[in-house]
C-alpha cells in the first residue's frame, strides 16, 4: 500500500461513502474459524473485515500468509495506519494493539501494565465509537472473555453483534462469555454468518447509508465518563468512613485480581497458540527426521552397492568414510574413520595424494591423475574434488577411483592395430605411388596423343578448307569460263543456222543446258568455299546462303545476330560457324520435315554463341555421337569436332515430335591477331 493511499481519509463524511468494516476476534482455535468464515465469504460484498487474534509477542506473524491461501481477497498485516478498503481483509500483528477512528486503522505497540492482551475488546470498542449502527462484531473460537465488553460497546451504539456457537468451537470459553453477559444478538455456526451479513448489511452497502458526523475526542471522553459514573453506585450517607474504605480497597483488589485472572487467561490461550505451532513444527521436524534418516539409509547402500572406490577426507586430511571397494587400493579397516590418509599405505604407484588435495582445494576444481596397480596391471583413474556442503562451503575433498584397465587394454591394442596398419598403409602408399606413376605415364601419352589428334585434324581441315577453296576457284575460274565461251558459242551458233532449223533448235538446246551447267557450277562453287565468307564477311555470307537454301528447299528461314557488325572474327571460327550452319539446314531439309528454321547468332565479349532451331519431327539424341551402339551421324561429329578444335562446346536437343535445338559455344582470342602479311589469324592466304 503507498503513502498516498495511507495519508487520506478512507471515505467523505460529507457524501456518507463509507466501507461496512467488520470486526472478527478470536484466540486459541482462531485459525480453522477465520479460514471457515474466509472460505464462505464472497470477494466482492463490499465489506472490510478486521481480524484480531491474541498471539504470543515473539510469535512470527503466519496468519496472513495461511489465510491468503483460502480467499481471493487481498489480505493484509497493519504495520501502519491503514485506510479500510472494501474486499479486504486485515490481520493484526503481534505484540500490537489495533484501533479505529474515522475509517483508518491505527496499530500502535502493546503498552506494558494490566490487561495489556484484551486487544479484541479494545478494538470492539474503538470500531462502535467510529462506526456507530455500522459497526460489526463477531467473536469466535477462544479462551477467556476477551470480546464481551467490545460486543457491548456495539451493542450500545446500534450495531450488529455475532457469536460462533459454542458447540462448534473448539475453545467455546469466549462466545460463552459473550453470550452470558447478553451482548450477543445472534449464536450462529460460522457457515450461516455470511448469509446473515449480507442480508442485515445489504441496506448500508445499497444506499451508502447516510452521513454520519464524525465524533471528536471531547463527545468519546464525555459518553465514556458517563458510562463510568452510571456503573458506579452511591454511597450511602450514614456509611462508616471506614467501611466505605474497605469497600474501596477491595473494589481495587477486585479489578487487580479480574485483570490478573484476564491475563493469565489471555497467557494461557498464547500458551495453547503457541502449543498449536510447536506441534505443527515438531510434525514438520518429524517428517525431516525421517526424510534424513531415508537419505542416510540411501547412501548407505549406495556406498554398499556401488562398485567405485572413494573414500571421503575431512578438511584436516582425515577419513570421514569410504566405500567397500576401496579396500582394493587402500589397506582400510572400518576402524580407520578418523586417520590421517596419509598414514595408510596404498597398494598402486604414485601414491602421494598431498600434490592433488593441494591443487583440489586451491582451484576448488576437480585433479587427476592416472595411477597403475602392478600387482593385478590394474589401472586407476584418480580424481579429487573438493567437497561442497548444502551450504556451499568447502569442507575437504572426495576421492575416487574409476577402474580403466578396459580401456588401456584397448588402447594398447588399438596403437598395436594402429602400428600395424600404418606398415601396410606405407606398403599400400608405395604401391599407388607406383600405379599413380604409371597412370601419369599413360593420361601424358594419351594427352600427347590426343593433341596429335587435334593437331591432325586441325591439319586436316585446314586442308579440306584449303582444298574447298581451291576446287571452287578452279570450277569458278576454269570450268566456269568455258561454260561461258560454250554458251557463247552455241548462241553464234544459232545466229548462224537461221535457216536450219532443227540446228537451230538443237543449239538452243545445248546452251540452256550449259547455262544450268554454269548455275549448278556456281552453286557447287559457293558451298565448296564462298567467296563472300572471304570478302564480305560471316553476316552477309550467312544471309545470302540461308536465303538461297530457303527458296531452293520452300522452308521459311531468319537469321537474327548482334556483335558482327564490328570487327571480323578469326576465319576459323567464321569458317566453323558457317560450315555448322550448312550442314545443319542439310540435315532439316534431309530429315526434319521443319517448316521453319531460325539461325540466331550473338557475338560476346569472349565468346560467340550459335542456336539453330527448327520445328521439325526431332529425333533421339544419343548419349554421345560416338558412343558405342549409337548409329554413325557423320554430319553431327563433324560438327562436334570443328567446333571441339576451337576450344568450344557443342549441344544438341531433340525429341521426337518436338523439334530440334542446337547450341554451340565458341570462346574468342582477346584479340584477333594479324600475321606479318596481313592476314587474320587462321586466315589461310590465297
Amino acid at each position: 500500500m503507498t503513502d498516498d493511499a495511507r495519508s487520506g481519509p478512507p471515505y467523505d463524511y460529507s457524501t456518507g461513502l463509507r466501507p461496512q468494516i467488520v470486526g472478527i476476534g478470536a484466540s486459541a482455535g482462531g485459525l480453522q474459524a477465520f479460514i471457515d468464515f474466509l472460505r464462505r465469504m464472497p470477494p466482492d460484498s463490499g465489506m472490510a473485515f478486521v481480524l484480531i487474534q491474541n498471539l504470543a509477542p515473539q510469535q512470527p506473524n503466519l496468519l496472513p500468509k495461511l489465510l491468503a491461501a483460502h480467499t481471493v481477497m487481498p489480505v493484509h498485516p497493519v504495520i501502519d495506519q491503514t485506510p479500510a478498503a472494501p474486499n479486504h481483509v486485515y490481520v493484526i500483528p503481534p505484540n500490537t494493539a489495533l484501533t479505529i477512528a474515522q475509517g483508518v486503522l491505527h496499530p500502535t505497540p502493546l503498552e506494558e501494565g494490566r490487561a495489556q492482551h484484551l486487544r479484541i475488546d479494545r478494538f470492539f470498542r474503538s470500531l462502535a465509537a467510529d462506526q456507530g449502527e455500522r459497526a460489526v462484531g463477531i467473536v469466535l473460537s477462544g479462551t477467556g472473555a476477551d470480546g464481551s465488553l467490545g460486543l457491548a460497546a456495539i451493542k450500545q451504539r446500534g450495531g450488529l453483534t455475532l457469536a460462533q456457537t459454542p458447540n462448534s468451537a473448539p475453545y467455546p470459553s469466549m462466545p460463552q462469555q459473550a453470550i452470558a453477559h447478553g451482548v450477543v444478538d445472534h449464536v450462529l455456526e460460522i457457515a450461516i454468518m455470511p448469509a446473515l451479513l449480507l442480508a442485515r448489511c445489504a441496506p448500508f452497502l445499497a444506499t451508502q447509508a447516510l452521513p454520519m458526523p464524525a465524533p471528536d475526542a471531547a463527545e468519546r471522553r464525555r459518553d465514556t465518563l458517563a458510562q463510568d459514573l452510571q456503573c458506579t453506585p452511591a454511597a450511602p450517607e450514614e456509611e462508616d468512613f471506614d467501611l466505605i474504605a474497605t469497600n474501596e480497597e477491595l473494589r481495587l483488589l477486585n479489578e487487580e485480581l479480574q485483570a490478573t485472572n484476564e491475563e493469565l487467561q489471555t497467557s494461557k490461550e498464547e500458551i495453547q497458540s503457541i502449543n498449536e505451532e510447536l506441534q505443527t513444527v515438531n510434525a514438520e521436524l518429524s517428517r525431516k527426521i525421517e526424510d534424513l534418516d531415508r537419505a542416510n539409509a540411501d547412501i548407505a547402500n549406495f556406498f554398499a552397492s556401488t562398485q567405485i572406490p572413494a573414500i571421503f577426507l575431512r578438511a584436516d586430511g582425515r577419513i570421514a568414510r569410504f566405500t567397500p571397494q576401496a579396500t582394493e587400493l587402500f589397506a582400510l579397516i572400518d576402524s580407520d574413520v578418523g586417520r590421517p590418509i596419509s598414514d595408510l599405505k596404498a597398494h598402486f604407484s604414485n601414491d602421494d595424494l598431498r600434490p592433488l588435495i593441494a591443487q583440489a582445494l586451491q582451484t576448488l576444481a576437480s585433479a587427476e591423475a592416472t595411477v597403475h596397480q602392478p600387482a593385478n596391471q590394474r589401472w586407476w583413474n584418480l580424481q579429487v574434488r573438493p567437497y561442497r556442503t548444502l551450504a556451499n562451503q568447502i569442507d575437504g575433498v572426495v576421492i575416487t577411483f574409476v577402474d580403466i584397465t578396459a580401456l588401456k587394454q584397448a588402447e594398447a591394442m588399438l596403437q598395436r592395430e594402429k602400428d600395424a596398419l600404418e606398415l601396410r598403409v606405407a606398403a599400400r602408399t608405395q604401391d599407388l605411388a607406383a600405379a599413380n606413376a604409371e597412370l601419369q605415364t599413360q593420361i601424358a601419352e594419351r594427352e600427347r596423343s590426343e593433341h596429335a589428334r587435334q593437331q591432325l585434324l586441325h591439319q586436316l581441315i585446314t586442308a579440306q578448307e584449303e582444298e574447298r577453296r581451291h576446287i571452287a576457284r578452279e570450277l569458278h575460274d576454269q570450268l566456269g569460263q568455258d561454260l561461258t565461251a560454250l554458251i557463247l558459242g552455241l548462241k553464234a551458233l544459232q545466229e548462224k543456222a537461221v535457216t536450219n532449223r532443227s540446228i537451230k533448235a538443237r543449239a538452243a538446246q545445248l546452251q540452256a543446258m550449259a547455262i544450268q551447267m554454269s548455275k549448278e557450277v556456281r552453286s557447287l562453287a559457293v558451298q565448296l568455299r564462298p567467296s563472300a565468307l572471304d570478302d564480305l564477311g560471316l553476316e552477309l555470307a550467312l544471309s545470302n546462303y540461308i536465303e538461297q537454301w530457303s527458296a531452293r528447299a520452300h522452308v521459311g528461314a531468319d537469321l537474327h545476330s548482334s556483335g558482327l557488325a564490328k570487327e571480323r572474327m578469326p576465319l576459323a571460327v567464321e569458317t566453323t560457324i558457317y560450315r555448322i550452319v550448312q550442314e545443319s539446314l542439310t540435315n532439316v531439309l534431309k530429315h526434319a520435315k521443319a517448316t521453319e528454321v531460325s539461325v540466331i547468332i550473338e557475338r560476346k565479349t569472349n565468346e560467340v554463341q550459335l542456336i539453330i532451331e527448327d520445328d521439325g519431327v526431332g529425333f533421339t539424341t544419343p548419349s554421345a555421337p560416338t558412343a558405342p551402339g549409337a548409329v554413325p551421324q557423320l554430319g553431327l561429329i563433324g560438327m562436334q569436332e570443328r567446333v571441339v578444335l576451337l576450344d568450344g562446346s557443342l549441344m544438341i536437343e531433340s525429341a521426337p515430335g518436338s523439334g530440334t535445338t542446337i547450341f554451340a559455344h565458341i570462346p574468342l582470342p582477346h584479340t584477333i591477331r594479324e600475321d606479318v602479311n596481313g592476314e587474320r589469324e587462321g586466315v589461310p592466304r590465297r
